[in-house]
């Protein structure tokens, strides 16, 4: 099992109307002065156990994702990530969106950790 610690983070709720909806963790990392920025999605929330200081996230893969909750917010390039993916959700024209949600607003059932 992997596990990440984002420096900031989100969760997506990503819905088609041939799956569903389903809810991720869009992560990112900033790269510093040498380094360059870089950005994650796991493969979607099975499980959440909170702590007082942060969230873990475990995804379908197995990952988890220990997310800080003061950190719980967009990079330039998650956001730009984000906005491109949401696009081409649109531009389906078949009901399919992705979304910015809170914690508090996944599906009880997935809190089972």
């Amino acid at each position: 099992m992997t596990i990440y610690t984002p420096d900031a983070w989100v969760i997506v709720k990503i819905y088609s109307p041939k799956h569903g909806a389903h809810y991720r963790v869009l992560a990112g990392w900033y790269g510093g002065f040498t380094g360059c920025d870089v950005w994650r999605m796991n493969s979607g929330i099975v499980a959440i156990k909170e702590y007082e200081k942060y969230y873990d996230f475990v995804g379908d893969s197995g990952s988890s994702y220990k997310c800080h909750k003061n950190e719980e917010k967009t990079t330039s390039l998650t956001q730009s990530v984000f906005m491109g993916y949401a696009e081409q959700l649109e531009n389906l024209k078949d009901g399919s969106y992705m979304k910015q949600v809170e914690v508090k607003d996944i599906p009880l059932e997935i809190q089972k950790f």
